[in-house]
């Protein structure tokens, strides 16, 4: 069966931010870095234009003096469907270099994807008023994403978590298909 053009479009994205990473992997100590060349482009191709901001809108204030990263709205409407928290990698090298790492998340260091509690706590401020839509806490290589129509504490909110630099790539991409513009409505 033939893949939709936006799963393709999914893949060359990681495949690119892959690349940039091999070569460029010691840039992404700000956070303008990480959210230009990691995060964006996989906001583009989930069919979210940050250069469009009926769609989407960046360091948009979400109440009580807080400013998400970015906020994704209903087409056509002011209804947030996904809050952004971006995040610095660092240094996302030390992956590149492990050829045994396998997408399995039950095999990787618990640290990869423990965001400090700050972070969280930061994201969960952010998506308060929010009784439905998602929560994504990212530094464009490790994506934690957050169900609010789950029931319970934050933490029980978590849906997903992994690395997209990880093989195969595949796995990444199903992940992240789910959160395209056009399968959230």
């Amino acid at each position: 069966m033939a893949k939709s053009a936006y799963v393709r479009e999914i893949e060359r994205a990681i495949g690119d931010i892959y690349c940039t990473v091999e070569v460029y992997g010691d840039c992404f100590s700000h956070k303008l870095h990480a959210r230009y060349w990691l995060i964006d482009p996989i906001l583009k191709a989930l069919g979210w234009d940050v250069g469009n901001p009926g769609l989407v809108q960046v360091e948009y204030w979400v109440g009580n003096g807080k400013r998400a990263d970015y906020v994704c709205f209903k087409p056509g409407s002011e209804t947030p469907l996904m809050i952004v928290e971006a995040k610095s990698t660092g240094n996302p090298d030390y992956i590149l270099e492990d050829s045994s790492l396998e997408w399995d998340s039950q095999k990787w260091p618990e640290s990869w994807y423990d965001w400090p509690k700050e972070n969280v706590d930061q994201l969960e401020g952010y998506t308060e008023n929010m009784k439905e839509g998602y929560g994504i806490l990212t530094d464009g290589v490790f994506w934690s994403i957050y169900d609010l129509s789950r029931p319970g504490q934050f933490a029980d909110k978590l849906e997903a978590y992994f690395c997209i630099l990880i093989p195969p790539i595949e796995q990444s991409v199903e992940v992240l298909k789910k959160f395209h513009r056009h399968n959230l409505r």
